[in-house]
């Protein structure tokens, strides 16, 4: 359920849009749609009907928009069983075309006063509403490039160093992150392997290109890092990313340098 930080954001601005709407008195409040492009703009339109309906209207208004939209979040009111008593709840929908994932966020409230009851929970959610587009698949590829590069950037840093057989290092550096893939790491680092994998031939040549600067790199992903993720994937990207300049880096000058190069 790794979500961008845009989609985290989004869903809830629309928590707290409801929220206010209940605050000021009202039994319920009618579902909405609020939707983000790449280029920070946003939209908000109202979906009238039934359960279905609404699902269906908030496909209808995605589906009508441009190939820019990066993330949407659909609420509605609603009764929810919970241990064997029905509660009023937010129920949010929300779909991440950055990460592809989706997820369900429940925000539990009583009327009279209004008030929030817990934390928002966060299940599971169905398939992405928005089918990106193979101009949309490469910008998000590009976007997210650096991340790709870091772990070979890692890895120049070491082969530069002439202080283990190029082999040896490589075969250290794919067992590492075969080993981290099947580990119970986060959906974001599992994407970046799979990607880094799929693209092998590409990224080692990066490895004789002299334009290729590791400390750029590492920049440029901490960024990446800050501005679209938060929980558990960052956290999970940078341990990879650490282990890895552990494994591969014998000078603990140059490790600490890499590892530095992500914290805040």
């Amino acid at each position: 359920m790794q979500l961008s930080e845009t989609a985290t954001n989004l869903a809830f601005s629309s928590l707290d849009q409801a929220s206010e709407i209940l605050e000021q008195g009202a039994d319920t409040f009618s579902p909405f749609i609020l939707l983000v492009n790449k280029h920070g703009s946003s939209s908000k339109t109202k979906l009238l009907g039934d359960e279905e309906q609404v699902s269906q209207l908030a496909q209808q208004y995605i589906d009508e928009q441009d190939s820019t939209v990066v993330a949407y979040a659909i609420i509605q009111d609603a009764n929810v069983e919970i241990q064997g008593q029905t509660m009023p709840t937010m129920v949010v929908e929300v779909g991440c075309a950055i990460t592809g994932n989706t997820a369900k966020m429940l925000q539990f409230y009583q009327t009279e006063p209004f008030q929030e009851i817990d934390n928002v929970k966060m299940l599971e959610g169905s398939a992405l509403r928005i089918q990106p587009t193979e101009q949309q698949r490469t910008d998000t590829e590009n976007q997210l490039a650096s991340l790709f590069q870091a772990p070979f950037a890692v890895l120049k840093i070491a082969l530069n160093e002439n202080k283990k057989p190029q082999d040896e290092l490589i075969d250290a550096f794919t067992t590492e992150l075969n080993a981290c893939y099947n580990s119970q790491c986060s959906v974001l680092v599992k994407s970046c392997i799979e990607y880094i994998s799929a693209n092998s031939s590409q990224h080692f040549s990066l490895l004789n290109d002299p334009q290729f600067d590791a400390l750029e790199t590492f920049a440029s992903a901490k960024h990446i890092l800050g501005s679209s993720f938060s929980g558990k994937g960052d956290t999970d990207y940078i341990n990879l990313i650490k282990s890895l300049s552990l494994l591969l880096i014998n000078d603990p000058g140059l490790q600490l340098v890499v590892i530095s190069s992500f914290k805040n």
